[in-house]
């Protein structure tokens, strides 16, 4: 027997049992989620890491690319290209994208979720393979977008915190802006010609196969409710993961990592610093150990690129609004574009400047805490050897004298 009522129904024990949702996929259903980037794919990645010994009780199973949070070396390996990092020239190994198809295959969970920003830069010919891969007739694609107002000064100061580019804002700016039409050729523009990005995976999948989701910084949990709808899984099951590595860098903290690079290059040396294998990078401890405070400015838009980036919005939403795909969230919303009150004066605080440097010495290991033994110098340990093996003989003497005279060439 079931009842009726305000909650849902209720089974003959008085336990609730919950609406069908509309939104949530068919079981069996593959959910491939291709970001683009700075739309918010890390914080979801980490938090479906985070939480992801609850969900194969829900019935979802999270499906990962190595030793990664996510699949973007599986996106890399479909389109070969190497890593991101450039830890190797070679194209990351294809058994990473097959090994993912294979695990999806292989599932006994009612849904699989796959995500990776890189996805969004594959070509109508990766994605009709894996659309074949992964079973044309139980995929679906999920798309987060934010504004794209957002998406550039993020976008700036990424490229930079990993030295991809060193232009100002300005710079980078006109050069984004400036072409008409946006080329897709470019790798910017073609992950985020939003339009143009869910038309090449609709034309192929079909339009009621992909579902958008518009990111609001003002509510951080959307984006996790919209990908528990759609799997299947308990609202409030993904709960948000703060990790500071995660967050954007300020002004004044892009601009002296920016100076940070450019110096090195300037000086002869090489921008990329590695130690024990290990790339040091100044922005990742700014990140790791400083708050910054509320006088110190977030990134925005000059007057002039916000109005070029509302008028480009603008295309780009009626695009998506003809398109005929899903979409949760405000889609008006990503044509907003908060403007800078004149010229965004940048100032570096001292304090900023001490944690670079601070930052630095300890990455590179140069610099040691008080409580830590002073690392006793090479050639002090060598003549403390030879003044023992002296004491000893007369055949020590020799030794000894022989060893000073062969080391003071090279020490």
């Amino acid at each position: 027997m079931v009842e009726a009522g305000s909650g849902g129904a209720r089974d003959s024990v008085g336990v609730a049992t919950p609406k069908h949702d509309p939104m949530t996929l068919p079981v069996g259903s593959r959910l491939l989620h291709i970001g683009p980037h700075k739309t918010g794919t890390t914080a979801l990645q980490n938090t479906l890491i985070w939480d992801r010994e609850k969900l194969p009780a829900q019935g979802l199973e999270y499906l990962v690319a190595g030793e990664r949070r996510n699949a973007n070396f599986a996106a890399r390996a479909i389109r070969q290209r190497p890593t991101q990092k450039l830890e190797s020239p070679d194209s990351v190994p294809m058994h990473l994208w097959t090994g993912l198809v294979q695990a999806a295959k292989n599932t006994t969970a009612d849904r699989v979720l796959i995500s990776g920003e890189g996805f969004s830069d594959c070509n109508p010919e990766e994605i009709a393979r894996i659309a074949r891969d992964l079973d044309p007739a139980k995929l679906h694609i999920a798309v987060t977008l934010r504004p794209l107002a957002k998406i550039l000064t993020s976008q700036w100061q990424q490229y930079i915190q990993n030295n991809m580019k060193r232009a100002s804002l300005d710079r980078f700016l006109h050069e984004a802006l400036d072409p008409e039409p946006q080329s897709t050729e470019s790798g910017f523009w073609r992950r985020h010609r939003h339009d143009q990005l869910i038309k090449r995976w609709a034309d192929p999948i079909g339009a009621q196969n992909l579902t958008v989701i518009v990111v609001d910084d003002r509510e951080p949990e959307l984006i996790m409710r919209a990908f528990e709808r759609l799997t299947g899984l308990r609202e409030g099951t993904l709960t948000p993961n703060r990790n500071p590595i995660n967050r954007s860098l300020t002004l004044a903290e892009t601009e002296i990592v920016r100076a940070y690079y450019t110096l090195m290059e300037e000086q002869g040396y090489n921008p990329r610093v590695y130690r024990k294998g290990v790339s040091i990078r100044p922005a990742l401890f700014l990140k790791e150990q400083r708050n910054p405070g509320p006088e110190e400015g977030k990134i925005q838009l000059p007057e002039w690129a916000a109005e070029r980036t509302r008028e480009i919005s603008r295309t780009i939403v009626d695009g998506i609004k003809s398109s005929g795909v899903r979409v949760i969230g405000d889609l008006e919303g990503l044509t907003r574009a908060s403007v800078s009150n004149g010229a965004q004066q940048v100032h570096i605080p001292a304090e900023l400047a001490a944690h670079l440097t601070v930052g630095m010495l300890v990455k590179g290991g140069l610099a040691r805490k008080k409580s830590e033994p002073k690392p006793i110098p090479a050639r002090s340990t060598l003549k403390m050897l030879a003044e023992r093996i002296s004491a000893s003989s007369r055949l020590g003497n020799f030794v000894a004298a022989e060893a000073r005279r062969i080391l003071r060439r090279f020490i």
